[in-house]
């Protein structure tokens, strides 16, 4: 049985920018729906446990066009 496998290429420009004061309330007020929220942390809560351990954590916004 062979298969087809179906795609769509897409042209997008994607960056990892490092969250700061600039970006950080536009990064906040992002939801993930709440079948989703069940599971995943916040992106505060995220931020917050960053912060406890700077050397090993780095948070980025990752923003696409």
């Amino acid at each position: 049985m062979s298969r087809i496998w179906n795609y769509v290429k897409v042209s997008m420009k994607i960056e990892l920018i490092p969250l700061n004061d600039a970006n950080k309330a536009d990064c906040f007020q992002l939801k993930v729906s709440e079948v989703q929220a069940r599971n995943i942390a916040t992106n505060e809560s995220s931020f917050e446990a960053a912060k406890e351990h700077p050397d090993v954590a780095r948070p980025f916004v990752i923003y696409a066009d």
